[in-house]
């Protein structure tokens, strides 16, 4: 069962990837979603958050 604010937060952290890429003209979400889920420090760098 799903409690709490943790899945309306992942939602919405969800929701801005995907305004972020639509942005930036990704034409292919389901990949572009992908390739943030294999290589996080790409998908920070496009939200402009440099962690080292």
């Amino acid at each position: 069962m799903r409690r709490g604010n943790a899945p309306r937060v992942m939602d919405s952290l969800r929701n801005i990837a995907i305004s972020i890429l639509r942005l930036e003209g990704e034409p292919n979400l389901a990949k572009a979603t992908r390739g943030a889920r294999n290589y996080p420090h790409r998908a920070l760098k496009l939200a402009g958050l440099n962690i080292s």
